[in-house]
């Protein structure tokens, strides 16, 4: 079986070579190299690989922007790293909007290596393929603060209630970005929405926040057995939306 091969960037050498050491022992998984920002544009272009891993909170450097570089340049799924370091840090949904296609947490505090290194290879594994022009386009989408009300589920039903209408959406970690240019054209009365996305948990809130910044509507995080409102935007929580029930009035 052909393995996937990773590269990871990181600006500290202690931890690119424990990741591409304990990435190269998962099954068809192998380091195709390390490197940090400037070294890593040198490799992306004389490299073969077909994972990044790269750190987005180095010290030296700018994370996002060697993102860009890697999305404009040589057009590779990239999983972001990151440690999450504060609830108003955005850096990691930023990412996602600049086009990476999954996003991981660094090993520090209560998330340890193993935790770390057994997202990584899930998100490897599922990330592995994806066309250069899929990378190119999830870069480019671009968040429209206006809309058309023409669309007959973007306008709320005279009645008290929502007439029976409910939006339902679901993307996977690489389309938040379809999100983020769909709901804010969502008038601040439609039916309630429920969207449901591949991000970890960790990663949530930090979502919620920032389409909180870009809707009209209310966002929040989905709780157990709530009822559903109109002009409200219900976040599934990350990874634990099986088993969860919510009541739509």
């Amino acid at each position: 079986m052909k393995k996937i091969r990773v590269l990871v960037v990181n600006d500290s050498s202690v931890v690119r070579n424990m990741l591409a050491r304990e990435l190269s022992a998962c099954r068809g998984i192998e380091a195709a190299g390390t490197a940090w920002d400037p070294e890593g544009r040198s490799l992306l272009e004389a490299d073969n690989a077909g994972v990044i891993v790269l750190d987005i909170d180095m010290r030296d450097t700018h994370g996002l922007s060697l993102l860009e570089y890697v999305v404009k340049r040589h057009p590779l799924p990239v999983i972001a790293l990151s440690s999450f370091v504060s609830s108003d840090d955005i850096a990691p949904v930023l990412s996602l909007e600049r086009g990476a296609v999954g996003v991981a947490r660094k090993p520090g505090g209560a998330f340890s290596v193993r935790k770390t290194i057994e997202e990584l290879s899930v998100l490897i594994r599922s990330v592995s393929g994806i066309p250069p022009q899929t990378i190119r386009r999830l870069s480019t989408v671009q968040v429209v603060p206006s809309f058309s009300s023409e669309a007959f589920f973007l306008n709320r039903s005279r009645e008290k209630n929502c007439g029976g209408r409910l939006i339902v959406a679901g993307a996977s970690t690489g389309g938040v970005t379809a999100f983020e240019q769909f709901l804010p054209r969502c008038a601040p009365d439609c039916p309630p929405v429920l969207a449901v996305t591949g991000l970890p948990d960790y990663v949530t809130p930090l979502f919620v926040k920032r389409l909180s910044k870009l809707c009209r509507m209310r966002v929040k995080e989905a709780e157990n057995g709530e009822m559903l409102l109109p002009g409200t935007v219900y976040v599934a929580p990350g990874r634990r939306s099986v088993g969860c029930s919510v009541v739509f009035i």
